[in-house]
């Protein structure tokens, strides 16, 4: 028993010894050891980010196609930009309206109306056409220049097919969902209500003179209207459901047959 402590201290003094001298040890001793290990480290960084590795070169072209393709500088002095891809626009698009085989018109996100006249070859692309960045749900057109465009609580009102438009504010809805042009004067738009949060009303509106003013028809509690479609100015449909608490029941379709006037 006497003579295990004297084991103990000649098995763990040489690990001493050996920390003590490692401790000790000149800086540039430990430098040529790490040195080849530094260098293996620096090497395979360099590979892995060199411009000759092929999944380098991937990433970068990758990167410069998607930055080079989404918008282009207008080299006017940054007044305008103009879309490179998608083309020939990369907003959001929610209703479309055709005309004949060659003329449609389509709207959508940032208050976006495109226009074709020759069967989709080109567009004409305008963004903002009210001002703001809301978006345009619905369109409506009799014949290829007079239409209406709704969003929001706006109503839009084009004479010209489009390429210029006239913006009123309705203050029977807050949101309008969708809108049917019988003729140049008389034509039908649906939505919602939701002043009185707690008392949502789906509503119609109508106008008999061609958009120079709206009328209030009908209001239906706790109901949202978003569709609407007539045969003629006395004959028509609109769809919807219950509307509870920001909350719709798309399940639930609501149909009524109006008359304009």
């Amino acid at each position: 028993m006497k003579h295990f402590p004297c084991f103990f201290v000649i098995v763990f003094l040489p690990c001493i010894f050996i920390t003590l001298a490692a401790a000790q040890q000149p800086q540039s001793e430990m430098n040529k050891h790490l040195l080849p290990h530094l260098r293996h480290l620096q090497d395979n960084t360099k590979q892995k980010f060199s411009t000759h590795n092929p999944r380098f070169m991937m990433e970068r072209e990758r990167r410069e196609k998607y930055n080079n393709h989404s918008l282009k500088k207008d080299t006017s002095g940054f007044t305008s930009w103009q879309w490179l891809n998608p083309l020939p626009q990369g907003n959001t698009l929610f209703d479309i309206e055709m005309f004949d085989s060659v003329n449609t018109i389509s709207v959508g996100k940032n208050e976006t109306v495109l226009r074709t006249k020759n069967g989709g070859y080109t567009w004409n692309v305008k963004h903002n056409i009210g001002g703001t960045t809301n978006n345009i749900v619905a369109v409506s057109f009799n014949g290829v220049d007079t239409g209406f465009a709704v969003g929001g609580n706006t109503i839009f009102r084009t004479t010209n097919g489009g390429l210029s438009w006239l913006t009123t504010q309705t203050p029977y809805a807050t949101e309008l969902y969708d809108v049917f042009l019988v003729d140049n004067n008389y034509g039908t738009i649906v939505g919602i209500d939701k002043q009185d949060f707690l008392n949502p009303k789906g509503v119609i509106i109508q106008t008999s003179n061609g958009g120079i003013s709206w009328e209030k028809k009908f209001t239906i509690p706790n109901t949202y209207l978003s569709g609407v479609y007539f045969i003629d100015k006395n004959k028509g449909s609109v769809s919807g459901g219950p509307y509870y608490m920001n909350y719709n029941l798309y399940g639930t379709i609501l149909r009524a047959v109006l008359k304009i006037g």
